[in-house]
C-alpha cells in the first residue's frame, strides 16, 4: 500500500528524542494504492490501526495537521 523513504528527514530525526515512545516514519502513496482518492475519514487509520498522520506533503506543499476529509494522491507523502 504504500512505500517507505529511503532518506528519513531532518525534521523528523529529531522527534526520537522528543517523543522516546513513539515511531515516527514517513510513506509514499503509489500510484496502486487503495489510498488513492480516498480521505483520511475513509481510510480509518486511527481507529483500525491506531495511526496518526499529522502532516501530508504534496509536490511542494506541506499540510500539517490534515482534515479529516483530505484526500490523497499518488505521490503523497504521509
Amino acid at each position: 500500500m504504500f512505500r517507505n523513504l529511503s532518506e528519513k528527514s531532518a525534521l523528523f530525526s529529531s522527534l526520537d528524542l522528543q517523543l522516546p515512545n513513539v515511531e515516527v516514519s514517513s510513506r509514499r502513496v503509489e500510484e496502486a494504492s487503495l489510498v488513492v482518492s480516498r480521505s483520511l475519514l475513509e481510510l480509518e487509520l486511527r481507529e483500525k490501526y491506531g495511526v496518526t498522520v499529522f502532516a501530508v506533503r504534496r509536490d511542494s506543499q506541506i499540510v500539517l495537521n490534515p482534515e479529516v476529509d483530505r484526500s490523497f494522491y499518488a505521490d503523497d507523502v504521509l
